[in-house]
């Protein structure tokens, strides 16, 4: 999920503030190249498949709003106002609907006219109380965005610059056809039919928000004091999980045959269970793949790792073993799907009165 529960994509986890500034100090990259023939699945990477990122002001602005909405203390007083209509629409808003509208807004732009036009053309499925949430939100955005891009706004870009053509441009640009190779490859993923773009923004709110839109897919990734490998490992966490969730209809990656295979499974332990896969697998190829002395991020993080401790044992050993190419694909879903914790038996159905 992603704000507040309300997007699609991954569960929802937050880097920890204490983790963020004990890992101030940019951890430095080994020189790396791209390969000269990178493959997916056997086949060479088709462009489309690379992922790009490009910086967007409007989901800074939104990004911000929320942040602030979020404190306790009056944060930003200069945009009392528009963070009072966040937390206005997050008290009316059901529908994850509400949140995925104006993010996509955001991303879609192209100006700010065209995204307060938004809520002109809002679904006749949305309830009321949603489409008044999704109004209030882009209202708050249209307000503040004067003050925002004349003020606040070149700082949150400067900042945003310097960290965006560091990692984000030339670090991945480095990593990407060797980390995605490797990604496509063993979760056996097809190309999706739009290519993938990230955004960048600076303060944490939750992690895991994506979309679409006529342009593309995309993902939205928070940046602010995170080393460089950590900035990489996160970026190809949130590409696995838009590349699972756009996947073509003929697609029969690993993580579809996983999901086919669960039947048995408690559901939550499942989603549990597929969160951390995609989180463990993401750090691992980092290390793999970029640098051995990395640490990622399951393993700095108690608040991340200990969700996910159930599970370390299914990564390090069947997954970890199909990594080495020592297990097959469906050995290692074998493996990992019988150490889950079964689902509750169906409840009996009462009695009947006089039996």
């Amino acid at each position: 999920m992603g704000y507040d529960g309300a997007m699609k994509s991954s569960p929802s986890k937050v880097f920890p503030a204490a983790l963020l500034a004990a890992a101030a100090l940019v951890l430095p990259m080994s020189p790396v190249s791209a390969p000269a023939h990178a493959q997916a699945g056997g086949k060479p990477l088709p462009s489309i498949a690379r992922v790009g990122s490009e910086l967007n002001m409007f989901i800074e602005l939104h990004n911000h709003l929320l942040f602030a909405s979020r404190a306790d203390e009056d944060a930003l007083p200069e945009y009392r106002s528009a963070v009072k209509a966040y937390r206005d629409a997050k008290e009316l808003a059901k529908d994850p609907a509400v949140m995925q509208t104006v993010t996509d807004a955001c991303i879609a732009g192209p100006d700010i006219t065209a995204i307060g036009s938004t809520v002109t053309r809002l679904p006749a499925t949305m309830s009321p109380a949603d489409q008044e949430a999704v109004r209030k939100m882009i209202g708050a955005i249209v307000s503040a965005w004067p003050r925002f891009e004349r003020t606040e706004g070149p700082e949150h870009r400067r900042s945003l610059q310097t960290i965006w053509s560091r990692v984000m441009l030339k670090h991945w640009g480095l990593v990407q056809d060797r980390l995605l190779t490797k990604l496509y490859e063993k979760f056996a993923f097809l190309p999706l039919d739009k290519s993938i773009t990230l955004y960048p923004v600076l303060e944490t709110t939750e992690l895991g928000v994506s979309g679409s839109t006529a342009q593309g897919y995309y993902a939205v990734i928070p940046v602010m004091k995170a080393p460089n490998l950590m900035i990489i490992e996160e970026m190809l966490h949130e590409v696995t999980h838009v590349i699972d969730q756009y996947q073509p209809p003929a697609s029969q990656s690993v993580l579809i045959r996983i999901r086919r295979r669960a039947g048995h499974v408690d559901p939550q332990a499942l989603n549990s269970f597929m969160h951390g896969l995609i989180t463990w697998n993401a750090g691992e190829l980092v290390r793999r793949l970029v640098s051995a002395d990395y640490k990622p991020l399951i393993d700095v993080s108690s608040p991340m790792r200990e969700p996910l401790a159930p599970y370390l044992a299914n990564y390090e050993g069947p997954w970890a073993g199909y990594l080495e190419d020592k297990l097959t694909a469906d050995q290692a879903i074998d493996g990992m799907l019988a150490g889950l914790k079964p689902a509750p038996p169906p409840a009996a159905s009462p009695a009947a009165p006089g039996s």
